[in-house]
């Protein structure tokens, strides 16, 4: 069973219990799942990539042209996980990069 699927089943049919523990033990569950599913990091002013989920810097060019290891690791801090399909090393032209998103 794929991540996609079981955060379907939680939320269609587990998410309406009654029991307000249980509801907020399942919802924290389902929060930490969903962060197993890699999402693209968000380019911010063309040198600097944010999380998609908390929003921090998890990756930056430098003017030597190095990023910061954090992007080789793939996981932010948060606990999300972080998607490197695209090749960002050439910064400056990025134009080409399709589905990237620019904040």
């Amino acid at each position: 069973m794929s991540y996609e699927q079981s955060i379907e089943i939680i939320r269609n049919k587990y998410l309406n219990e009654q029991d307000e523990i249980i509801k907020d033990a399942l919802e924290d569950a389902l929060n930490s799942l969903e962060k197993q599913i890699p999402l693209e990091p968000i380019l911010k002013y063309h040198y600097k990539f944010i999380c998609p989920h908390c929003k921090s810097t998890i990756g930056e060019k430098h003017k030597d042209g190095h990023y910061w290891d954090l992007m080789k690791i793939g996981v932010c801090y948060c606990g999300q996980k972080i998607r490197w399909d695209k090749n960002y090393d050439e910064l400056d032209n990025l134009s080409h990069v399709k589905g990237l998103r620019y904040v």
